[in-house]
């Protein structure tokens, strides 16, 4: 399957931090000191395709709800990032048309500007 993508300011601005623009230190515990320094405002995105490849894998437990699926992730992208991502999906289905969920995490691995590095993606959705 092939899809577009065109990464915004905030996925764009998550690469550049996860490429080493950023830093990984912070704290969880409380909130950032307030700043008198203004914000500055990115105005690049990235753009491109990837591909896909979606592999049912087993579920652990072999009695399973067969309603259930657990599938494996494949990604190629082509574009202003240029890079692969592996990852895994479980997912569920009813007998309700439409109603799905899904979790997934996967790791993205490229190119983007000349800079080398990786990110993890977590996805979710629930429709009904």
């Amino acid at each position: 399957m092939k899809s577009g993508f065109r990464a915004g300011v905030p996925a764009v601005a998550g690469i550049f931090w996860c490429l080493g623009l950023g830093s990984l230190g912070h704290s969880q515990s409380s909130p950032p000191a307030p700043s008198n320094q203004k914000e500055t405002v990115v105005t690049s995105h990235a753009s491109g395709t990837f591909e896909v490849k979606l592999s049912p894998q087993p579920l652990e437990d072999k009695t399973a709800d067969p309603s259930l699926a657990r599938l494996s992730i494949d990604k190629q992208f082509h574009g202003d990032f240029e890079g692969t991502s592996k990852g895994e999906m479980l997912a569920a289905n009813t007998s309700v048309k439409g109603s799905a969920g899904y979790v997934a995490i996967e790791r993205v691995s490229g190119t983007l500007q000349g800079r080398k590095g990786s990110f993890v993606l977590q996805h979710s959705t629930a429709a009904q």
